[in-house]
């Protein structure tokens, strides 16, 4: 049975990032023998999620759940990253908005948002 120790918040340091690393090579195994994706949500950045990719090989079945609120909260420009980020990388988009209030009273543009997610060809 994997370990349940996986730090939720690996933004910094290299021994967070690799116990998250380690957490998942052990249960990825049983994720692939069932055919289930892994989506990553946490409080990290885009390029955070992409080099623990990186460090995984880069498994189909591993993909970033992107939380909207969590990341504009972080101070990630969400529009950006997630065009950078791509269609294949995301798996769902958990859309909320930063600080939980209700949208079009916060800082997330819903237009650009939604012409963001055409670009990118999202499909999920």
């Amino acid at each position: 049975m994997a370990s349940s120790s996986c730090p939720s918040n690996f933004q910094k340091g290299e021994e967070k990032i690799a116990g998250v690393t380690k957490f998942i090579e052990e249960i990825l195994p049983i994720a692939r023998k069932h055919g289930v994706t892994l989506g990553i949500e946490s409080p990290i950045t885009y390029d955070r999620v992409l080099e623990l990719f990186k460090r995984l090989g880069n498994p189909p079945n591993v993909k970033m759940y992107y939380d909207t609120g969590n990341m504009m909260w972080g101070g990630e420009d969400i529009y950006t990253a997630l065009q950078k980020l791509g269609n294949d990388a995301i798996c769902e988009i958990h859309l909320k908005p930063e600080d939980n209030i209700h949208f079009g009273k916060g800082k997330t543009d819903l237009p650009k948002l939604a012409g963001t997610l055409d670009q990118i060809g999202y499909d999920k």
